[in-house]
């Protein structure tokens, strides 16, 4: 069943709402990215080696 989103809300509310869930998901995004980028650079970093007796870059 479709309805109408403007019988349901005005103009104004429609225009606020659209804007939060925008808002939202650009913040889940931005914090999606900097989990990414902080386990790829924590797993760059250059790691002990036991076997080779040193740093394996």
């Amino acid at each position: 069943m479709k309805v109408n989103l403007l019988e349901v809300y005005s103009v104004h509310e429609l225009a606020l709402k659209t804007y939060r869930d925008l808002a939202k998901r650009k913040i889940e995004r931005n914090r999606e990215v900097a989990a990414y980028l902080k386990v790829r650079e924590i797993s760059g970093r250059k790691k002990w080696n036991v076997r080779f007796g040193g740093y394996r870059w």
